[in-house]
């Protein structure tokens, strides 16, 4: 995904072509990634690898590695040299070091590579345990890849029994092998900055430390998909073993004929004119006149096609019915296999339109079903609510380490999939929109239990979990990605949660603050409490009038901290001062603590359901919402209001709205 061209700043949904721009520069660069993924193809086309499984025991290298430092420094008495030798010393004297490692001082993470192939999916596995007395809070470890965190585990075995916890593991990259790194979850360079940082913000004693000790981990793989991609069939039509590898069945007599049945499908099944083809075929010929091997020139020919416009734009041809212009059938297809899946057709829906069953309503939505049950469906849970969340701003948050030093790479990763996981059990039970702002269940992994104080859960899966009725959780505004979103990483911001409120629950975004406005409160010189700082900054004439919308319902979510935390005080200078929760909604519902908050915010699930629906109009059609939208949206509403703004019903309705068959 780091190959492919950035468009502009991305508003809304990155799926509006109005907002993406393509260049001579896009070109290229779609021409390299091209010829990276085509090169690939050609590499592994036909090779089918044996399952393997690989045990790495750390403890046989660091070992050696520590006693053979100790032999070449330890007689050196002088600066850095001395607190690493010490470091090693001790290290070496803990138990269990000659069968596994621990993740201490001079130990601060292990490294992996293995060779892969970046078809397959993989498996990945830790046995680990608990040495000494752990905190709760430290008591996980962090996968990285190629720098990015994959998960997080919680550690819930001894020495004499240790725990396993394993992650599937898919490359999804260009590259032949896959490296990364296993360590504690948590933040800073040095575990005793960590603990000092612990010590100061959570009241973490320093002499409660204990030690993560791992086993071994494994790596198995490959694992295949159940059938082989497009590109490997075409190039080698016989299913490969690991004893015998497919040949590819093309050479300078059919060159063409492969050409053309790329194109067809880069194309999304739409045949390319002869002309097209005739020009690529001379281009092919040319570079095999030049002295390129038969591979080589056809990586150079077939990244053509996907540099160009037909493989990078949506070309959809409109039929004229009745005096009105409606898409094909083919092309109804391609739209609703995008929207839910983000990918072409597959076979099964490609054929429902050229049968034109898909005319048929009755079938139309039950391919609907099935691709939101489909193994695809994840790329539209992720590509649709990651952006209605705005992981975006999410990511740009910088929170203090200092501050906030359990806010670790494992907990923003768990609270993105907790995210994710709870709109898609909301999809997948049609559960009311209203479950968005208040519902009585959760759904959290160890790390979020942990970081919510939910009792009883120790599973690194994420699982359904009942709420008593005075837990401050349940529903999206409890959630921390929410919060972090709605913060500046030093504190929270009042302002920016209910902008983010206004937006999306009230469907009534505020318009863009004046130019050189300051940050808010950041012209002040002593400590304040937010409602202070709020109530000071609504004072100005230039900001009261917008501000006074969204720092009421902002105000109203104080008792979760900067990172999601309940809380019931504040810090102010080096004073803790309780919150107070009060306010009143547009339409005169009173509220004076966060409960009753959200109870009055079930009045807003009108304009909350129409923000879905116009959300999930704007990323399936790749365009912004227009005046001439207005009917079709009001009739979703009043169709999807008879069952209480049902999630998947909103789906099927925007899918099968006039509005989506329209050019």
């Amino acid at each position: 995904p780091t190959d492919i061209p950035q468009d502009r700043d991305i508003e809304n949904f990155d799926t509006v072509g109005a907002r993406q721009a393509f260049s001579t520069e896009h070109f290229d660069l779609y021409y390299e990634l091209g010829r990276k993924v085509l090169t690939a193809g050609f590499k592994w086309a036909g090779v089918k690898k044996n399952l393997e499984s690989h045990v790495q025991e750390p403890e046989v290298f660091w070992n050696s590695r520590f006693k053979k430092d100790l032999e070449n420094y330890g007689h050196i008495n002088k600066g850095k040299v001395v607190r690493l030798s010490k470091m090693r010393r001790e290290y070496l004297q803990l138990p269990h070091t000659e069968t596994g490692v621990y993740l201490s001082e001079p130990l601060r993470h292990l490294t992996y590579s293995h060779s892969i192939d970046p078809r397959a999916t993989y498996q990945m596995s830790i046995k680990a345990a608990l040495q000494g007395n752990v905190h709760p809070q430290r008591r996980f470890i962090s996968i990285t890849g190629h720098d990015k965190p994959l998960a997080v585990f919680r550690v819930n075995g001894t020495a004499k029994e240790s725990s396993y916890s394993e992650i599937e593991v898919q490359p999804n990259q260009l590259e032949d092998r896959f490296a990364g790194r296993v360590g504690e979850d948590r933040t800073g360079a040095w575990l005793s900055h960590y603990l000092n940082f612990l010590q100061h913000t959570e009241g973490i004693q320093k002499d409660s430390q204990g030690f993560l000790w791992i086993d071994h981990f494994k790596f198995e793989g490959p694992f295949y998909p159940k059938e082989r991609s497009f590109f490997d069939t075409l190039l080698c039509p016989k299913e490969p073993t690991p004893e015998n590898k497919s040949a590819i069945i093309w050479d300078d007599t059919n060159a063409r004929d492969l050409i053309h049945a790329f194109t067809f499908e880069a194309f999304r099944r739409s045949k390319p004119t002869s002309e097209y083809i005739d020009k690529l075929t001379s281009f092919f010929i040319n570079l095999r006149n030049e002295g390129k091997n038969f591979n080589e020139a056809m990586i150079d020919t077939l990244a053509i096609v996907l540099a160009s416009p037909g493989f990078i734009y949506h070309h959809e041809k409109d039929i004229v019915k009745l005096g009105k212009r409606k898409l094909s059938q083919k092309d109804i297809a391609s739209r609703l296999s995008y929207f839910l899946t983000g990918a072409p057709p597959d076979e099964e829906l490609y054929q429902a339109a050229k049968t034109s069953k898909l005319s048929n309503m009755k079938v139309y939505h039950s391919e609907i079903d099935r691709l939101l049950t489909s193994s695809k469906r994840h790329r539209f849970i992720k590509g649709f609510v990651s952006q209605w969340a705005d992981f975006v701003r999410l990511d740009s948050i910088k929170v203090s380490e200092k501050k906030f030093p359990i806010y670790t790479n494992g907990l923003k990763l768990s609270m993105k999939q907790e995210v994710l996981t709870y709109m898609e059990a909301l999809i997948h039970q049609n559960m009311p929109v209203t479950h968005l702002i208040q519902s009585d269940f959760a759904y959290v992994n160890a790390k979020m239990a942990q970081h919510y104080n939910i009792p009883g859960v120790s599973t690194n899966k994420f699982i359904k979990v009942m709420l008593p009725n005075d837990s401050p959780r349940g529903g999206f505004l409890t959630q921390g990605a929410f919060h972090v979103t709605g913060s500046t990483g030093m504190r929270t911001s009042p302002t920016v949660r209910g902008m983010l409120l206004l937006n999306r629950f009230f469907n009534s975004p505020p318009p863009p603050p004046p130019p050189n406005v300051p940050e808010l409160g950041s012209d002040i010189n002593k400590p304040m409490t937010s409602r202070e700082i709020v109530n000071l900054h609504q004072s100005q004439a230039q900001c009261s009038s917008c501000h006074r919308k969204m720092d009421t319902v902002g105000l109203a979510l104080e008792n979760f901290d900067t990172i999601g935390r309940w809380r019931q005080e504040e810090p102010v200078g080096r004073v803790m001062q309780p919150i107070t929760v009060e306010g009143t909604l547009k339409g005169g519902a009173i509220f004076k603590n966060f409960r009753e908050f959200q109870f009055s915010m079930l009045s807003q699930e009108k304009n909350l359901a129409r923000n879905i629906i116009e959300s999930l109009i704007v990323y399936s059609l790749g365009r912004d919402i227009e005046f001439t939208d207005t009917p079709h949206i009001d009739t979703i509403l009043n169709k999807v209001k008879r069952n209480g703004y049902r999630m998947k019903d909103m789906i099927h309705a925007v899918a099968a709205s006039p509005i989506f068959f329209k050019n």
